[in-house]
Parts: structure tokens; sequence; C-alpha cells
């Protein structure tokens, strides 16, 4: 929750729809998101089948999460259709790619994000929290592995030294805390 505390400062979620086509799936989604009533106590969550997006899409919408199964070539024409309706704030897609699909085309639509299933509910309330604290925030390059090594950091000319966790390395970077 201290990680919330800091990410959740400077963004207002006011409102948050989860899109998805099984309503057992959408519950168990809303139920994960329950740390965020913390620091966004008004903070309205609703949920809704694809074919009723335009029900639940208006100017107040501050993140929409889809939640499938399997990524294919077919979000984007639910992406196309979610802009056709006003809504341009950012997208989560909670899924799996299927083994044709590479996730990197995300790259090219802007405010679309992708947390991969299985999923930790922190790696989701992380993304969310990014969506709403960083403005255009970076997309995601390369996998991320989770890991839990010790390592020291120092700096070159200095007497700086810290002993730090890494707690995911990726082709393009390293957590570390």
């Amino acid at each position: 929750l201290e990680i919330m505390r800091v990410y959740c400062k400077g963004g207002i979620l006011q409102k948050l729809v989860v899109i998805g086509r099984f309503q057992n799936k959408l519950e168990s989604v809303k139920k994960e998101l329950k740390p965020l009533f913390e620091f966004h106590p008004n903070l309205k969550i609703s949920t809704a089948q694809p074919g009723y997006l335009q029900t639940v899409v208006h100017e107040k919408l501050d993140l929409m999460i889809f939640d499938c199964e399997t990524i294919s070539k077919a979000v984007f024409p639910f992406v196309v259709q979610v802009r056709k309706v006003g809504y341009a704030g950012p997208v989560i897609i909670l899924g799996k790619p299927a083994s044709d699909f590479n996730i990197g085309e995300f790259n090219s639509i802007r405010n679309l994000y992708h947390v991969p299933k299985p999923y930790k509910p922190d790696q989701l309330l992380g993304m969310i929290k990014n969506c709403m604290t960083v403005e255009q925030m970076r997309k995601r390059r390369d996998q991320r592995f989770a890991v839990c090594e010790n390592a020291t950091i120092e700096a070159y000319n200095t007497d700086f030294k810290a002993e730090t966790v890494i707690n995911n390395i990726s082709k393009s970077g390293v957590r570390i805390e």
C-alpha cells in the first residue's frame, strides 16, 4: 500500500470501468481493485459487457480495463470502437497474447497498455497508478521477469554505495529498491 500512496497522490481517479464477456471475471477484477478505494474514496467502478460499451463511456471516465483471455488482432476493432464513442483515455488490456500475435503492435496505439495473464493484482494496480499519475506513460518495450536478488549499487567517481534488491529485470532495464 505504500507504493500506492506514492503513485496515487498525483492522479485523481474518479470513474473506472471493467469491460469483459464474463460477469464472474468482471466481478473478480473489480474485487482486485478494492485497494484503490483507500486513496480514492469517491471512486466509482462499474462493469459492462462489450455490447454495452456506449452506456458506460462518457466524459467523466478516467480509465478502462478490457479483460480477455487471449489477445489477438481482434482487440484492435474494440479499441477503434472505444475511440469512436469518444473515449481517448487509457485502456488496459488484460490477457495472454496469442502465439501469432506480436504484443509490440500495441506501441502504435496511444494510451493502450497490456497486463499479461496470469498476473498478480499488484501488477494491475501498478499499471492503473502509472496511467493515472504519468500523463504519457512510456510503454513497456520488453518483457519483465520477476526476480528477488540482492545487489550493490555504486556510482562512478564517488563514495556512494548502497545495498539494494532487484525486483524485476528486462532487456531494457531493471527495477531496484
